[in-house]
């Protein structure tokens, strides 16, 4: 589908952005409930930013709280589908970072 929308096809860029839409609508509930600074789209996603990201932060904002809407970022991840393993790893080794020596000593 994605490569169809980069060549132009009208079908599979109608369906990334009703795609994008329903994510917007899907991420509403997490960002009334969570209030986060910024929603950064990565992954497969972040391919067809132009054709997902537009219609997502439309229904986001239509979705979401009107305390929340102006101060909330919606961009793409410059890592693309990097964004997910790289979070992972930075996540393992902060927790790492963080924990008591003793428990540690048993992974050695």
């Amino acid at each position: 589908v994605v490569e169809a929308a980069h060549h132009g096809d009208p079908q599979a860029r109608a369906l990334l952005e009703d795609a994008g839409r329903q994510i917007g609508r899907a991420l509403a509930t997490a960002v009334n409930v969570l209030n986060p600074e910024a929603v950064i789209i990565g992954g497969r996603l972040s391919q067809v930013t132009d054709l997902i990201v537009t219609p997502l932060a439309a229904s986001l904002r239509e979705s979401i709280l009107p305390a929340f809407r102006d101060d909330l970022v919606i961009e793409a991840s410059d890592l693309r589908e990097e964004a997910g393993p790289l979070g992972a790893g930075a996540l393992a080794f902060h927790e790492m970072l963080q924990a008591n020596p003793r428990t540690l000593q048993q992974y050695v």
